[in-house]
Formats: C-alpha cells, sequence, structure tokens
C-alpha cells in the first residue's frame, strides 16, 4: 500500500535545504510521515510539541547510529525562519525555530526519540501555501539528494504537466550555486537524476537549457508521473497508476490519430483484463529498445508491430475507425 504524503510547496523553496544531506532529507520525511495527521490550513493557531519514534532501520540502511545522531544533532541546529501576515494589523510575524529541539536513546535500543517544536510542526504541516503529494517509498528510495530535491520540483507541477525556471533559482533549489557551472556538466548532473528518478519512480522528464543574452532557464516537461495530467479529464475514472499512466502514454505517441481515443480505450482493456503488468514490461522493454542508439525503428514500424503482434497477444479489440 502506499504511503502519500502531502509536502508543503514552501518547504522546497526553504533557506536550511543547501544544509541538508539525504539522510537529512529522510528523516524529514519520516517526520512528516508521523505527523501528517496534524496537517492544516489555519494560519493562526497554537501546536504542542510532537515526540515521534524513528527506528534505525528505516533511516539508515548500515543502522549506523553515530551517522544518525550526527544528523539529529544538526537538525536540532539547523534554523527554520517563516513569517505569517496578522489579518487586520498590517504586521508580520516572524518565527524562528529548529526542526527539532531534542532527541533521546536509551542505550542497545535501536531507534530514537525525537521530540518537534510546535513552531516547526505549524511549518511542516501548514499546506494553504499550497502542496504536493509525494510517495513516501519513492522518496526514501532516491539516494541522491539531487534527485529527491528535483523529485519535489517535479510532482509540485506535475498536474501542469511541465514548467520553466530560471537556472539561477533552479541552483538555489537543487543546492548547486557554485557546483557544475559549464553547462555540459549540469546536463550530466540532471541526466544521472533524470536515469534514478525513472527506474526508482518512474518518473521520467525531458528538459532544455534555454540561454539568453540576459538570462538563462530551464524547460521541463514531466513524462510520467503518478499525479501527471498527460490524461485528459475523461480519462482519469481507471488510468491512475504509475504502470497505467506508462502504457497510456506509449500507446498515445504511437497509436492516436486526432481526436482519437484509442490509447484510453485500449489501456482499459489492458487493465480489465489483469494483464496491465505484463503488458508494461512489454512495451518498456520496446521503448528501451527504441532508445538505444543502435535502433533501426521507425514510428510506422512500432505502430504496426502493436498492432499486428502484441495487442492481439493480449487480446486487444481495435476501434478500426478511430
Amino acid at each position: 500500500m502506499k504511503t502519500i504524503i502531502n509536502h508543503p510547496n514552501h518547504i522546497i523553496y526553504a533557506s536550511f535545504n543547501k544544509e541538508l544531506t539525504s539522510l537529512d532529507e529522510n528523516i524529514i520525511f519520516h517526520i512528516l510521515n508521523q505527523i501528517k495527521h496534524i496537517n492544516h490550513f489555519e494560519e493562526f493557531k497554537e501546536y504542542k510539541s510532537e515526540k515521534i519514534q524513528l527506528k534505525f532501520k528505516y533511516l539508515n540502511i548500515n543502522r549506523n547510529y553515530k551517522s544518525i545522531e550526527s544528523t539529529l544533532k544538526k537538525l536540532s541546529n539547523t534554523s527554520i525562519d517563516y513569517s505569517k501576515n496578522i489579518p487586520k494589523h498590517e504586521k508580520i510575524e516572524r518565527t524562528i525555530t529548529n526542526f527539532i529541539s531534542g532527541y533521546r536513546k536509551t542505550e542497545n535500543k535501536r531507534e530514537v526519540i525525537i521530540e518537534i517544536p510546535g513552531f516547526t510542526v505549524e511549518f511542516l504541516t501548514y499546506l494553504k501555501g499550497g502542496y504536493s503529494k509525494l510517495d513516501f517509498k519513492h522518496f526514501i528510495s532516491l539516494k541522491s539528494i539531487y534527485s529527491k530535491r528535483i523529485y519535489k520540483l517535479l510532482i509540485q507541477f506535475s498536474d501542469k504537466g511541465g514548467f520553466n525556471i530560471s537556472e539561477s533559482k533552479f541552483r538555489k533549489i537543487i543546492g548547486i550555486e557554485n557546483k557544475y557551472l559549464r553547462t555540459s556538466d549540469l546536463r550530466k548532473k540532471i541526466n544521472l537524476v533524470n536515469k534514478e528518478l525513472k527506474n526508482k519512480c518512474e518518473v521520467e522528464f525531458n528538459y532544455k537549457i534555454n540561454k539568453q543574452k540576459t538570462n538563462c532557464y530551464l524547460s521541463f516537461k514531466i513524462i510520467n508521473t503518478n499525479n501527471s495530467v498527460a490524461l485528459e479529464r475523461n480519462y482519469q475514472n481507471k488510468i491512475r497508476g504509475n504502470r497505467d499512466m506508462f502504457i497510456f502514454n506509449f500507446l498515445k505517441v504511437f497509436l492516436s490519430s486526432n481526436d482519437s481515443n484509442q490509447p484510453q480505450l485500449i489501456t482499459e482493456q489492458i487493465i480489465d483484463s489483469g494483464n496491465s503488468e505484463q503488458f508494461y514490461n512489454r512495451v518498456k522493454r520496446l521503448k528501451n529498445e527504441l532508445s538505444t542508439n543502435n535502433s533501426k525503428k521507425t514510428k510506422n514500424d512500432v505502430t504496426n508491430l502493436l498492432i499486428s503482434t502484441i495487442l492481439p497477444e493480449y487480446k486487444v479489440k481495435i476501434n478500426k475507425s478511430s
């Protein structure tokens, strides 16, 4: 069963991100998971501190307590600084707090109890400023800190299918303001992230780096995510998960003509037949083959292969008039 985290968008742009490591981010996500029941849209409400239990086996693959303790010490000194407008008073209320106020560990016990200040609970659970639905297991599985941050950024804009962002803002969010300064190096890093996201989260994107005289910006197109709007509104009843979205998007590329609903109808047939996993594996191998430099298949070749061989294998009926 999936665990979905409502992740406030303001966390993505917070200044403390540049101080965080991949393990730091994992611990913060475990915190978010355990206090998600407090998610709120009320800007002015007091919250009590929260004590939560964290097991080492979920925080560090090697269950290395020294590494975890070092991270907890850092988070206890990592400042969160946020402001709120006070209605009718034209004043701004500023709050400064830390991620955790303390932690407690019993000797020989492979877990730790941490205390989250009430101010931090307010910051981490406030959703009125916008939030994204992130897959907890997907996020934790990512090793690269850059993959984690780009994943959060992609999901924020998944309902729009993509976004444009200035290079300076992108670098600040990802934490590479003074790294990978050459465009070729930046491309290599983004390509590595794309590969990890595709393998571990079934999230894939295309991007361009657009250089202008006075500015440079990156343009991202999100190909496949669980929150993607690659489907038209009337396609959303059955086609929901990453696997089904992948099948739909693949068929849309090779079977769609203008105003054709064949990709939707075929995908729903595959879902109803219970063959979506087998079909997904089949077309994913085909897509990987197409992406290699040695592939000589054209779009027409793939379309003909689908119609003449692959779809009949799964007893899919094709509407010839579409």
